[in-house]
């Protein structure tokens, strides 16, 4: 009878406990270095002049049963600077990176409007352009990408709603001398998220 009276006990508890945890969604983002190293510097020679771009190539996966809005954006900073910089969509880099990395890979700056299948998997890219003075540092030694809404907001733990924002920080390394930085490759080093806000 106590066996019993302790089973009912625990089924009992089992709705309760499972309201308690926290229900959210949150996607898989990694590096993509399945072939070749993901990211890079690329110089266009176009009718207005050197364009100089930086690229950071990554995979976004799901585990969900269910279709998942993807509000993703990507920021960065460098080592030498305090300017945040935004990803931005360049049509012409784009054509040469997907020569590079495959036709599948998508731009980043795209995936707003766009959902996740549930248990799907993408490929993207994230461009910033450097411009003298302007834009993205051309001599940096290291630089920190920053990924924002591939995690849901909205935690839920019982009746209670709290909001908690996170990012996941990739670093990536660029060393060269004083004059050829430009001309080091750009290497993945490590990822992590963190929460912002």
């Amino acid at each position: 009878m106590r066996i019993v009276t302790m089973l009912i006990a625990l089924c009992a508890l089992a709705p309760f406990a499972s309201s308690q945890s926290v229900l959210r969604w949150k996607l898989d983002i990694q590096a993509d270095q399945a072939k070749v190293n993901n990211a890079g510097r690329l110089e266009l020679n176009t009718s207005n002049g050197k364009q100089v771009y930086y690229y950071f190539v990554y995979t976004v996966a799901s585990s969900h049963d269910e279709a998942i809005p993807l509000h993703l954006h990507a920021r960065a900073k460098t080592d030498s600077s305090e300017t945040e910089y935004h990803e931005g969509y360049y049509p012409s880099a784009l054509k040469r990176i997907r020569e590079k990395f495959g036709a599948d890979v998508k731009d980043s700056t795209q995936l707003s409007t766009s959902e996740l299948a549930a248990g799907g998997s993408l490929r993207a890219v994230a461009v910033f352009q450097f411009r003298d003075g302007s834009s993205f540092d051309d001599t940096s030694d290291s630089i920190s990408l920053r990924f924002s809404g591939f995690a849901d907001p909205v935690k839920k733990r019982g009746l209670t709603f709290t909001t908690e924002k996170i990012e996941l920080w990739q670093e990536y390394e660029k060393k060269g001398d004083a004059y050829d930085a430009h001309k080091e490759p750009v290497k993945f080093v490590r990822q992590e998220e963190k929460i912002v806000g």
